[in-house]
């Protein structure tokens, strides 16, 4: 599945494509993302996604997000890199191409036109245990981002579980 990753839940339940279009494409200097990214992933892969998409962007994780699921067949996409701090993002990133507003609202007018619209919810409760769960791993990738990001309030919530990793590598040790 094709999944994009929304700024507002809200905004996805509108009728009107050019209301979501300025809503979630809008950049703010006015201007339109008319390559915006999109994961190509399964089900069970979301909270992963988000989480390392939230940990590498230059983004607070919300209270809750959702994964705009785009079944389209005639999505125009290219395969890029996602950020380089993650490697499955970064296998598993897309763009989609738009060549200008018009066709950004096309993409939209097409996602509300289907008769079957999903919306995956994914809690930021999730996140963070996804988080939480790969950092008493002592997951390589993990371990860099949250000491590479002091100022991501949530990242930074992250590190009482790395001190306490360092404490108990410190006592089986001793």
């Amino acid at each position: 599945m094709i999944v994009r990753f929304a700024k507002r839940r809200s905004a996805w339940e509108s009728t009107s494509a050019l209301e979501i279009v300025d809503v979630e494409f809008r950049r703010t200097d006015g201007s339109y993302d008319l390559v915006p990214s999109v994961y190509k992933l399964q089900v069970g892969d979301l909270i992963r996604a988000l989480a390392e998409h939230a940990a590498s962007a230059p983004i607070e994780i919300p209270t809750a997000s959702h994964g705009i699921e785009f079944t389209s067949n005639t999505l125009e996409m290219r395969k890029t890199p996602g950020s380089k701090k993650f490697e499955f993002i970064c296998n598993h990133h897309y763009e989609i191409l738009a060549q200008d507003k018009e066709g950004l609202i096309k993409i939209v007018a097409d996602f509300l036109g289907n008769k079957v619209r999903t919306i995956h919810n994914i809690s930021k409760s999730d996140v963070i245990g996804y988080a939480q769960q790969r950092m008493r791993c002592q997951d390589p990738e993990w371990k860099r981002v949250v000491e590479e990001s002091p100022n991501k309030k949530w990242l930074k919530a992250l590190v009482p579980a790395k001190e306490a990793i360092k404490a108990a590598e410190s006592a089986l040790e001793g």
